[in-house]
């Protein structure tokens, strides 16, 4: 739809392509907003689960830097991504648990290497 408005209200067909590609990145950037505070909410939540099931909150900070390191060079500019530069995360994600856990983190909540071993090994 944006594509066709930007099109018909175009006097020729490279000032309709400039226009699409302004339209999108328009339209994407409206959008984005609400994919990025969803995942902070979505982070909050995964951290209270990760809680509730007995895991050590950190582990989701140690995903952040390995999706952190495999992107290195290869990310769209943050204002085009839908989902938060997981650099930017890692600090997010290690505030929440700082908040939550202002007194360090329990030691009965387990790291689940161990289990997730467990698991992988019963499986192949």
């Amino acid at each position: 739809m944006v594509n066709a408005i930007a099109i018909a209200a175009s006097d020729s067909p490279e000032s309709g392509k400039n226009a699409a590609i302004l339209a999108r990145a328009v339209n994407q950037m409206i959008n984005l907003k609400y994919g990025r505070e969803d995942e902070l909410e979505s982070e909050r939540l995964g951290l209270r689960f990760m809680k509730e099931a007995g895991y050590n909150p950190k582990g989701i900070v140690e995903l952040m830097k390995i999706l952190n390191a495999a992107n290195r060079g290869q990310k769209p500019p943050a204002f085009l991504s839908t989902h938060p530069d997981p650099g930017n995360r890692i600090s997010k994600l290690l505030a929440i648990i700082e908040q939550n856990y202002p007194n360090g983190i329990p030691s009965q909540l387990e790291e689940g290497k161990q289990r997730f071993n467990q698991i992988v090994a019963q499986r192949f």
